[in-house]
This record gives structure tokens, sequence and C-alpha cells, in this order.
């Protein structure tokens, strides 16, 4: 999401702030009111996905503002088939806000898909800093955390520490000047979690078309920020339908998979095969931002047969269904409905 259309050798690009922090502070407001209740371009050609069979990975979403337990429902009707995963934010204004997630927990209490929760390593205190998280100051924090899940029936939830860490919207971004100290601390957010409620599974992900400012490699992402095969259960790959990964045509799709200027879809799942992890998409969706590809069915075709072919690592995918601004890309949308009608029909059809 940079602010100038990317090129094939354009240096790294900066990103505007991430609008997912402004979501999950709604979210978790949201969900303390409902404690106690219920809660793209047109590509001409073949797919594996023709004779699309239902999948056999874990497939989700995110539902954004209409996150509840009765939503879920009614986005399991929408798609004639019940979310098998939810993904949720904790807040990071505060290091109470990295415990401020219950509420939502209390709110989809009984849903027995599996639940992706995206845990801050740190917040946006000024005093925070990532060689404390990585000392173990912080440790009862994620304790917390690990105990909170547990108590509200998550004991096997997907746990995404650190994510998109190559990009610069979040305290803990990261760069080739403090690769070592992030690594660190998602090592020990990671260790503490699983010492703690040890069914509990950790995910670590990137932004897709994105590199590491600073790095020595296109993939430098991947191997300088990586917390460790001994913390790590999958490795994933967030990926959305803009600037360096947009994919109007086929040739675009194919230039996706593996960007000029950062990781892709393709070096994520190479990466998890080497090291024998799960592989994660618990972010994917349209853009209708500038550089965005819009209301592209082509997208959620290709994504299919993405998943498809790598059905072998798949352990979960989750779509970004959230109509707000800047991204607006929703297929179900809640109760106002799609705003991307082509793109839902197909992807109603596949999933």
């Amino acid at each position: 999401m940079t602010t100038t259309p990317p090129t094939h050798t354009a240096p790294l690009q900066k990103l505007p702030p991430d609008p997912r922090p402004r979501v999950v502070v709604f979210l978790l407001t949201l969900a303390l009111v409902l404690v106690g209740g219920v809660a793209g371009g047109l590509i001409m050609q073949k797919h594996a996905s023709d004779t699309a069979a239902p999948t056999t990975w874990v497939s989700g979403a995110f539902l954004s503002e209409h996150t509840t337990l009765s939503n879920a429902v009614e986005y399991g009707r929408w798609r004639n088939r019940a979310p098998e995963a939810l993904v949720i934010y904790a807040a990071h204004e505060t290091w109470a806000d990295l415990t401020g997630g219950e509420g939502l927990m209390i709110t989809l209490a009984g849903y027995d898909g599996t639940l992706v929760f995206s845990l801050p390593p740190l917040p946006s205190e000024k005093d925070a800093t990532l060689a404390d998280v990585a000392a173990g100051k912080y440790d009862v924090t994620y304790q917390t955390v690990a105990d909170q899940l547990a108590r509200h029936g998550f004991g096997n939830a997907i746990v995404r520490v650190g994510w998109e860490a190559n990009l610069d919207w979040s305290p803990w971004s990261a760069t080739a000047a403090n690769a070592s100290q992030y690594q660190a601390a998602v090592h020990r957010v990671m260790g503490v979690l699983k010492a703690r409620v040890p069914s509990l599974r950790t995910e670590w992900d990137l932004a897709c078309g994105r590199g590491l400012d600073g790095g020595r490699s296109r993939t430098a992402a991947l191997e300088d920020l990586y917390p460790g095969d001994d913390v790590t259960d999958i490795v994933g790959c967030d990926h959305y339908d803009s600037y360096a990964v947009r994919a109007m045509t086929p040739d675009g799709w194919q230039n996706a998979l593996r960007p000029p200027n950062g990781v892709g879809l393709d070096d994520v799942a190479d990466f998890a095969r080497a090291h024998g992890k799960g592989l994660g998409v618990p972010e994917w969706g349209l853009s209708n931002e500038q550089f965005g590809g819009g209301d592209n069915p082509g997208f959620i075709r290709h994504m299919y047969d993405y998943f498809e072919a790598n059905r072998d690592i798949l352990a979960v995918e989750a779509y970004f269904d959230e109509p707000s601004e800047p991204t607006r890309a929703a297929l179900w949308g809640g109760p106002d409905g799609t705003i991307n009608p082509r793109a839902a029909e197909v992807y109603r059809d596949l999933f």
C-alpha cells in the first residue's frame, strides 16, 4: 500500500499506516458491549478451480466490525460453509491493550472453529522496547493471553505474533538494523505462550510484496526475521490484490508470486516446506485503493488455485472481509452486503 505505483526497479517503498489498528480498537470496544449476548480483471484461461471441490484446508475470515458468533453463522450461510477460522486482533496502544481481547473471546464463546488471535509483541507506549520483551520483562502479559485463550475454550488457537513486521505501520516494525531484536522478542513471546498452554499453535507472517528495509536480498525478511523452528508452527504471508502484487493478468499473477522487491507467496511456501512448517495466509483480499485491483474475480480464482496447489502444507487461510476504507475488500460485508459482487460470486462458488 504505497503512495506511488510499483515498478520493477523501484527501491523498497514506504507504506502509509495500516488501517487495521483502528479496526482493532473498534472490535474490542464492540466485544465488551456484546459480552453476555449471542455472541479482477477477467482472466480468460483454464484454472484448476473450474471444477472445484470443497476445500480440505481450514478456511475462514476476518469479519471486521461484524465479528460476533451470530454473524459468523450468517457468514457461513452466505458462503454455504461455516467459517472454520475467525481472525481477531488485540489492540496495542498500551500494555493493558495486549490482554484486552478477552471480551471478544467471551463474545465468541461456543465457536467451534479455529480462533486466529493476532498478538502484538509490544504496544505503542514510548517505554516499550523489543529488547525488554526479549529479556522476559513482560512475560506475564503473554502468559495472561495464553490463560485467557485456554479459559474461554480456545486452547487450540493459532496465535499470530508480530505480524507484518516488514511494513512500517506498527511499533514492532523491523528493518535490517533491528532485525535481531525483533527476532529475539518474537521468539520469547512464542516460547512463553507454548510453555504456558502447549496446545496453542504459533504463526509468524510477513506482508507479501514487501522486502526488509536495508536487507541484503529480496527475501531477507524471511531469513533475518524468522523467530526459529523451535517456537514456530506456521509461516505465513498476508496477500492483497494491490501495489507490487496486484494481479490483473496471468503474467501479473506470476509476478505476484515472487515479486521483484520483496517476498511473495511462493517464497513463503518454499520457506515453510524447507523448515517443516505449515503455511498460513491469515489475511488475503481484494483492494479498492488507488493501486488495487478492485472487484477482481480473477484474483479470487487464482488464490483458490494457489491454496489447492499447496494443500499439502496449507494450515489456514482467512479472507479479510473489511467493508470500510481504504481497502473496501468485503465480499460478504455483513448487513450492508458486498461491495465486490463479481468477486463475491466466484468466492461463494469456490469456497
